[in-house]
């Protein structure tokens, strides 16, 4: 699996913090924490090679890192219709699927 992609945006948002970020000791340990957290992510999704698997994890890997209530993967045909692919909510009673 290309891991180009995953390493492409880390550098974005590491350079991002690091940008608002006023001593350097300081924006180093975040792009530590940042290259952790991507790390972490990409090698969870990669332990399945079934593609809802991959989403689900990438969803609960997304609302995790953001701390959010709900991340939801929604699929559009060209149509315009869609769903829900997968959704990782805080609490399943908030569940729109």
């Amino acid at each position: 699996m290309n891991n180009q992609p995953f390493r492409d945006l880390n550098s974005q948002w590491a350079d991002q913090v690091r940008n608002g970020c006023k001593e350097p000791r300081d924006s180093e340990e975040i792009r530590e924490t940042w290259d952790h957290i991507i790390a972490t992510m990409a090698l969870r999704i990669r332990r399945s090679l079934k593609l809802k698997e991959i989403l689900q994890t990438t969803a609960d890997e997304v609302q995790r890192l953001l701390k959010c209530d709900r991340v939801l993967l929604y699929e559009i045909d060209l149509h315009g219709n869609g769903g829900i692919v997968v959704e990782a909510v805080e609490d399943e009673r908030w569940s729109l699927e």
